[in-house]
């Protein structure tokens, strides 16, 4: 499975958070990774959460707007990576490994108006195993904006130099007022040159409520995405405890403790639990959970009159991008408008009616599961890559096994005061 990551600049995320959410749903091939720029998110904000994605957020404290989110596939193992502060440049990367080898990747937001040396711009370049994708607000008519601007030839003095690929193919990124005769290709996906011949950059139709369209950048490797390895994998509430009681005085037995090495002895006895647990216990079956989480609504508001105010948006918004006409553009700022009322009262009164039918005899789990579900609250979130001197576990079973050395470590009798 290639690896895809997904940018788009929000201008809000809390404004548009519904219209991402049900993307993200209703497509094919949902992203690994999604890159967030202009979040407009402070401290005591909180991150919408996206179900199947862990969230790595990095506010702006510079100025009012700004901001940054990576979303990252459940699974999908990964490591943040530590990057210096540089004024006027906001950026955050995360290190994932593909079968190739490890891969950085950098969410980057350059806002406009501010005057940043070329000297501070080569400090996020990085020419080896690197994709930096987001909003550089650097115009060129090298990767198809209509003129030139400062940064633009900036950036593209800095690429030439460093070697890297810039995968933009002209497509327009960003929605322009129809006063603009310019194309605008400001949302860049920019490789290593090591990479540059495995990876592709598509620009979607779809603005998900910004002026910004959202993009896809794939690239050619293999990556594993973990399953959830949770601890739950047997229906104890259905368990015949009588028979495994009755079955444990034959099966855990003294001969079983007769192995040379404590490891051995050790996994005779797991496998004897899981003897009991197989004959007595019936496990959960996996498969049937994910498909009845799919089969259940994210969104429970989002009907019919909801898609109908999107596709007239999206419409309106395809006729003015070609005649760039006055009337057409105030149509697609009344639609726009449209949609975001339309989104907030049919999720009002979607939740008022599940209010209103909640009495005595219903269960406080499913109206917790409601509140979840619209929210887009993930259930599962995923353990960072972990590193201990040197020691570095990137699947869940390394990790586990690093966890339990570093808790033994500092749990045996010789790490304990004499005093104590």
């Amino acid at each position: 499975m290639s690896l895809s990551i997904m940018q788009w600049n929000a201008h809000g995320l809390r404004c548009h958070k519904d219209q991402l959410k049900h993307y993200l749903i209703s497509t094919s091939n949902q992203p690994d990774i999604l890159c967030v720029q202009e979040t407009f998110l402070k401290e005591k904000m909180q991150v919408p959460k996206i179900e199947g994605y862990d969230t790595i957020r990095k506010d702006c404290i510079s100025h009012q707007k700004g901001g940054l989110v990576i979303y990252i596939k459940i699974g999908l193992n990964s490591k943040v990576l530590d990057i210096e502060d540089i004024i006027h440049i906001e950026i955050q990367g995360i290190e994932i490994k593909t079968e190739i080898g490890h891969l950085k990747i950098y969410n980057v937001y350059l806002p406009p108006g501010h005057n940043v040396s070329k000297k501070d711009l080569q400090k996020i370049f990085i020419n080896k195993r690197t994709l930096m994708v987001g909003d550089f607000n650097a115009h060129n008519k090298v990767w198809g904006c209509s003129y030139n601007n400062f940064r633009g030839n900036t950036v593209e003095e800095i690429v030439t130099e460093s070697n890297m690929v810039i995968l933009n193919t002209g497509q327009i990124t960003r929605i322009n007022s129809n006063q603009s005769k310019a194309n605008s290709v400001i949302d860049l996906s920019i490789c290593s040159q090591d990479l540059g011949l495995n990876a592709r950059h598509i620009v979607t139709n779809n603005n998900l409520g910004s002026d910004h369209f959202a993009s896809i950048t794939i690239i050619n490797e293999e990556i594993n995405i973990e399953n959830n390895l949770s601890m739950h994998n047997w229906k104890l509430n259905k368990a015949n405890w009588k028979v495994y009681k009755e079955n444990s005085k034959f099966i855990i037995t003294n001969d079983i403790l007769n192995k040379d090495s404590i490891e051995d002895n050790y996994n005779s006895i797991i496998d004897c639990i899981n003897t009991l647990a197989n004959e007595t216990i019936p496990r959960i079956n996996r498969n049937s959970r994910n498909n009845k989480r799919k089969k259940s609504k994210p969104l429970p508001y989002w009907n019919e009159n909801c898609n109908t105010a999107i596709y007239n948006r999206n419409k309106i918004r395809n006729k003015m991008k070609k005649t760039r006409d006055l009337n057409d553009y105030m149509e697609y700022k009344k639609q726009e408008a449209t949609v975001k009322r339309t989104l907030k009262m049919e999720a009002k009164n979607s939740w008022e009616n599940y209010c209103s039918e909640i009495n005595s005899q219903t269960k406080l789990g499913s109206v917790w599961n409601m509140a979840r579900r619209m929210n887009g609250v993930a259930t599962y979130s995923s353990i960072p890559t972990l590193k201990n001197n040197s020691s570095i576990a990137e699947t869940n079973l390394d990790k586990a096994n690093l966890l339990a050395q570093t808790y033994a470590s500092v749990s045996v009798l010789k790490t304990i005061m004499k005093t104590f």
